[in-house]
């Protein structure tokens, strides 16, 4: 098995074609965007057989200080002054990481790959060690029983990080999705909601990125302030005008309009797997108030996926019983950090704050799967 390393992601062959069906945060596009900001250096790596990339993994060097969610030091509440800040595997955007893998190959031998592409990483770079921020459990199982083979890496230790929400579409309209809702309360309200904003003067549009972005970003801004991030309208429009420069075609943007005004809007990405939610903005004193977040990050692109055949909704972190209560489903997240971290507690609990008001048979039932998923990484880590 051969071991190849690039600047960017584009560069391996096969990369490209094995994430279309993965999460967007895999996309070579997206990969190429997050580098471009100057806040870490990218490599990206490719174990092949026969020709074929079997296995792929990108590693960042921090550069400068990334945001809290990335931020080790930041994340953990730990001082690593002393050692040089670890490199990040699986990307440093999203709350989503993640590895390439060729499911034309038996699981065994991804895992072969991908512990030699870990082996490599970590002899490239003898003065860092590595952390994986957020990763899905089965990519977390991999990464962990990788790590015991052929004496590859150090093993990790594990720690809960957090939780996404998606929605896997069931039938074939949004009529399918309400029905398969499971109480009545829940239908009613999805209900509700929507002709409550139907019979309002707003309408939903879709735009493109690339003609939009300028318009999009100080309704960015707007919501950037409301949760304390006070920086320049101007960064929000940069981040924008590279993404339209760098990822228009992926970019799928829903345009609130109140007469020829726009008022508000959110914005994905997506792939032949998933769409996935990146961000919204509004002019609040514009709103009338009849549900504009729930039309644009839930109703709009669950419509979306139904009409484009895409299968899953990722409706990102945060915000967990208002997405539970519109169908989605809610996904632990999974920290791998260095050996020396067996002294960092817990970060997050899912059954504190962020949950307290769900159902309580909600939430029993996502402490089991957290339960469950943990019992079973223990069962691949001395971090028991």
């Amino acid at each position: 098995m051969n071991i190849t390393q690039a600047e960017r992601a584009a560069d391996l062959c096969g990369w490209g074609e094995l994430a279309i069906d993965k999460t967007f945060y895999l996309n070579p596009r997206w990969l190429t965007y997050v580098d471009s900001d100057a806040r870490g250096r990218g490599t990206y790596w490719g174990a092949y057989a026969d020709g074929s990339l079997v296995a792929g993994v990108s590693s960042h060097n921090p550069l400068s200080l990334m945001s809290r969610a990335y931020n080790f030091n930041a994340l953990f509440d730990v001082d690593t002054s002393h050692r040089s800040p670890p490199a990040l595997l699986g990307g440093r955007q999203g709350y989503l990481s993640g590895f390439i893998r060729n499911q034309r190959f038996p699981s065994d031998v991804v895992e072969s790959a991908l512990a030699k592409l870990l082996r490599a990483i970590e002899t490239a770079t003898p003065e860092r060690d590595c952390w994986w921020p957020y990763l899905l459990f089965e990519d977390a199982e991999s990464v962990l029983r990788a790590s015991l083979l052929h004496g590859s890496i150090r093993r990790p230790r594990v720690r809960l990080a957090r939780a996404d929400c998606v929605i896997d579409l069931a039938g074939s309209s949004v009529e399918d999705h309400v029905e398969a809702l499971p109480t009545a309360n829940r239908r009613s309200h999805y209900r509700r909601e929507a002709a409550r904003f139907d019979r309002s003067p707003l309408r939903v549009e879709e735009l493109r990125l690339s003609e939009s972005w300028r318009d999009l970003a100080p309704l960015l801004a707007n919501v950037q302030r409301k949760y304390g991030d006070h920086s320049p309208s101007e960064v929000y429009a940069d981040s924008l005008a590279r993404q339209a420069a760098m990822l228009d075609e992926d970019a799928v943007v829903f345009g609130c309009f109140l007469a020829d005004r726009l008022v508000a809007f959110s914005l994905f990405y997506k792939t032949a797997g998933e769409l996935s939610f990146r961000g919204v903005g509004f002019d609040y004193e514009a709103l009338p108030g009849v549900g504009e977040y729930a039309r644009l990050a839930v109703h709009a692109p669950l419509e979306f996926c139904y009409q484009r055949g895409i299968p899953r909704l990722n409706l990102g972190v945060s915000s967990y019983e208002a997405k539970v209560r519109r169908g989605a489903r809610i996904r632990p997240l999974w920290s791998l950090l260095p050996p020396w971290a067996e002294h960092i507690p817990q970060s997050v609990d899912l059954a504190n704050a962020r949950l307290g008001s769900m159902a309580t048979s909600e939430a029993v039932r996502i402490e089991k799967v957290v339960g469950d998923q943990w019992r079973r990484l223990s069962m691949t880590t001395i971090d028991t």
